[in-house]
């Protein structure tokens, strides 16, 4: 009887989300980002109360309704699926109105039950989620793409766009330093299967981030090639270049011979 009333108290006070300012998207987006005004308490953190007192799929579930009945409307995520860069800007509104607890759990549930494979949303220039998340700095939305892409993770980190570029050649060439450590983590073992895989003009993440002079990102990548470290460096592209060739004059080529193998 008690958790029943402080179930029935937390609806009551969830029931200040109807205050939520609904702001329609360009795009007519449905999904909103929103403000509690009344109540010191926010979605998250209604959510957490309900996972405490019910189990975890019963509290989704009331807390998924109370949502729907603030004006989230979740059939606009299957719409959105039709679309990745609508995807990743829902998850992305997801996780600034309910948190990234809760708004993985939502996106873990909906996936779950969802007809569509998160692998066969791509743009027309095959483009997944993740190449979009990783492209435009969402680190979130990245990190919770691999989690409900589950089994299916690895295939998602080696999927190429008409490039031939992964997610982590876009990651290695921009300033996406943690979008490179969550790509590698996720690979493990595989990493040094992701780290070969070439473009359309034959370079690889290392020779991106010697390129755009990303020494960070670079690290990053040589770190996880272990001892083929020096393989990936002197690897060249189609033109005839090795990522050490690329980096700037500037770079600390000092810090690169320490991969050069030991003649002994």
């Amino acid at each position: 009887m008690k958790k029943l009333l402080l179930v029935l108290a937390l609806l009551i006070g969830a029931g200040s989300l109807h205050g939520m300012e609904v702001q329609k998207q360009s795009d007519h987006m449905t999904l909103v980002s929103s403000k509690v005004k009344s109540s010191p308490i926010n979605p998250s953190q209604i959510y957490g109360q309900l996972s405490k007192l019910l189990l975890p799929e019963i509290a989704q579930q009331i807390f998924l309704l109370q949502l729907e009945l603030s004006g989230v409307d979740f059939k606009t995520f299957s719409q959105s699926c039709e679309n990745n860069w609508s995807l990743v800007r829902y998850i992305k509104t997801l996780i600034d109105s309910c948190g990234y607890p809760l708004a993985t759990g939502l996106c873990e549930w909906f996936f779950a039950h969802a007809k569509v494979p998160l692998c066969t949303i791509k743009d027309v220039s095959d483009n997944t989620p993740l190449h979009y998340a990783i492209k435009h700095n969402y680190q979130e939305v990245a990190e919770i793409l691999i989690q409900i892409a589950d089994d299916n993770a690895w295939i998602l980190l080696t999927m190429r766009d008409v490039y031939d570029q992964t997610a982590l050649h876009w990651a290695a060439q921009k300033d996406r330093t943690e979008g490179v450590k969550l790509i590698l983590d996720a690979a493990g073992d595989n990493a040094w299967t992701l780290l070969i895989i070439q473009n359309t003009i034959g370079s690889t993440a290392l020779h991106w981030a010697a390129q755009n002079n990303r020494t960070e990102n670079a690290k990053l990548i040589l770190n996880a090639a272990g001892d083929n470290a020096w393989m990936l460096l002197t690897l060249e592209n189609d033109k005839g270049k090795t990522a050490l060739d690329l980096f700037p004059i500037k770079a600390d080529l000092f810090f690169w011979s320490k991969y050069a193998p030991i003649d002994k």
